[in-house]
């Protein structure tokens, strides 16, 4: 059983992490206990020592970094989590206490729950391990989480105000902004071809004027604007291949 305490002053901050953090436990199946607490005195008073702690570091009464070395006297092993506005005011707290990690506030869904998955590897837990350092996180329409290898993903369309991942055996769709995705996997080679589309230049088998082709048959859009970026980023990902091999163009 996994012991998790939530310590935050204001009570929509409580609430939202609270349901992030059910709805990440829950998704992977793991037994937890979950207690919220509104200051850091009622927390101590409690007895409850936790295995992750979310932890405001602005409180009533003491304040968050306060809390966290009297709890860090009660145990060495409890991962802290340090919750706050801006990220510079846990400067002097990373300094005195050993900080599992810091969320600044308001709580991204996709943050808390990576923060959730080194967690539960630290505690142990082998299947959280990351299984390369190519391994992508992404959250699927109905919320599963989707742990893929960049260099399997072909590209990624934007249709419909949903974005689908398309790789090298199946689809999926995420609800993720293409923007977002395209400036997050940039260091895999990946560029925008279109406003539509984000492109794993590896798995580019031709280029036209207004078309790449993709090494599984599949064909998106290249828009003018971006034709000549991306000729130049094929030619330093894919340098050994001809220009035969990866283009058909007049440019």
């Amino acid at each position: 059983m996994i012991k998790i305490a939530i310590c935050d002053l204001e009570k929509k901050d409580r609430e939202l992490t609270c349901g992030l953090v059910q709805t990440y436990m829950d998704r992977v199946g793991e037994a937890y206990t979950l207690q919220l607490f509104s200051s850091g005195q009622q927390f101590l008073d409690s007895g409850f020592v936790p295995d992750i702690i979310f932890l405001d570091s602005v409180l009533p009464d003491k304040s968050g970094m306060e809390v966290g070395i009297e709890l860090r006297r009660l145990s060495r092993n409890v991962m802290i989590i340090y919750t706050t506005h801006a990220a510079g005011e846990t400067r002097l707290v990373l300094n005195r206490i050993h900080v599992f990690g810091v969320l600044v506030k308001p709580i991204m869904d996709e943050k808390l729950f990576l923060m959730m998955k080194d967690a539960l590897f630290h505690m142990g837990k082998e299947q959280y391990r990351d299984l390369g350092e190519n391994i992508e996180v992404f959250f699927s329409e109905d919320g599963t989480i989707l742990r893929l290898d960049a260099m399997d993903i072909i590209y990624f369309e934007y249709r419909n105000r949903r974005v689908r991942i398309v790789t090298q055996d199946q689809s999926f769709i995420c609800k993720e902004k293409i923007g977002d995705i395209a400036e997050r996997m940039k260091k895999y080679g990946f560029a925008m071809s279109h406003q539509s589309f984000v492109v794993n230049l590896y798995h580019v088998a031709k280029m036209e004027r207004t078309v790449l082709t993709m090494k599984n048959g599949d064909q998106v859009d290249l828009a003018q604007k971006r034709a000549s970026t991306v000729r130049k980023q094929l030619m330093i990902k894919l340098g050994k291949q001809t220009t035969q091999e990866i283009r058909n163009e007049r440019l």
